[in-house]
């Protein structure tokens, strides 16, 4: 006689689990464009000048930041995942109507109406987003229209290791300073990571969910109008890889010495950014290495034992 299990309703999404992950993990070389390199040889160069205290900057030196414009106004920055999806903020959107939307390219003049443009096909916000606490403050648009790449534009890697970040920049069109209004040059500053523990000490209403990055002094910080753009760092390899590891949320002012800002945590994100992609039919593909995503043949492997046991003691 077969042994049943309590749990039958589990044990039957063994097979379709299984064949999720080995359905999205794999994609032909020819079909992966490489992230987060950039073709300049001293990108992000360290500045001594004290975006709030940056510098100008080229777009080559960010070649995956975006505008996002509503109508003929800008309205928050972005940051290229891949061909067809752009990662940003939620609190720049008050609903998930895409009309009138569309997102520059390739710019680092804010007014400039003389670049390449893609018409956005759909919103999806964070369904937990909280506007009071700004948790889970992180969106997703769809293009009409794929990208297509060049040293001008790159998608940015992102990754769920973000403890051995050795560099940090932010980059944006925010004010330059406090209560002025937004810089028409994209602009970057450095920033350090600060410890979670610490952060708390000094952020009230901060959440797993963020992630805080400063200048100690209070001379650089992203401030208004860099709402959705990127924090990136990189690991201090040989090849600089830049990897997203904040999206611009909310601070207690801008540049305040002892106050950080606040930065929507991508890494806690990784998995729903996938489900969403795919559920839209346009799926967004982490790199091979991430943690739920194991290779082929085990995935075969683990699909057929999964089956057999289905079959000996379920069935």
């Amino acid at each position: 006689m077969r042994r049943r299990l309590g749990n039958q309703n589990v044990i039957w999404l063994l097979p379709i689990i299984l064949n999720f992950l080995m359905w999205g993990n794999h994609l032909k070389a020819e079909e992966l464009t490489p992230c987060g390199q950039v073709a300049v040889t001293q990108t992000l160069k360290n500045e001594a000048e004290p975006i709030l205290g940056g510098v100008n900057m080229t777009n080559l030196e960010v070649p995956w930041h975006v505008t996002i414009h509503f109508k003929k106004s800008y309205l928050c920055g972005g940051t290229i995942l891949d061909k067809w999806w752009i990662l940003t903020a939620s609190h720049c959107f008050r609903n998930d109507n895409a009309s009138g939307f569309k997102v520059h390219l390739a710019t680092t003049d804010i007014h400039s109406q003389q670049v390449e443009k893609r018409t956005v096909k759909m919103i999806i916000l964070h369904p937990n987003f909280n506007q009071l606490f700004m948790d889970n403050d992180i969106a997703l648009l769809l293009l009409n229209d794929p990208i297509e790449f060049g040293t001008d534009k790159i998608p940015i890697c992102v990754t769920k290791d973000i403890k051995n970040m050795k560099e940090c920049w932010v980059s944006g069109w925010g004010s330059s300073r406090p209560k002025r209004k937004t810089s028409s040059s994209l602009q970057k500053a450095n920033l350090q990571l600060l410890n979670w523990e610490e952060c708390y000490k000094k952020v009230f209403m901060l959440t797993e969910n963020m992630l805080c990055a400063w200048d100690v002094e209070g001379k650089r910080d992203s401030c208004q109008g860099d709402s959705g753009g990127p924090l990136v760092c990189h690991q201090g390899t040989k090849k600089k890889i830049w990897y997203q590891v904040g999206i611009v949320s909310w601070g207690e002012g801008c540049g305040r010495k002892g106050k950080p800002g606040i930065y929507t945590a991508v890494s806690n994100y990784l998995l729903w950014i996938v489900l969403q992609t795919r559920k839209a039919g346009y799926p967004y593909i982490l790199d091979a290495g991430y943690f739920f995503a194991p290779s082929r043949c085990l995935v075969l492997t683990l699909y057929f034992l999964s089956l057999f046991y289905l079959y000996n003691y379920i069935i």
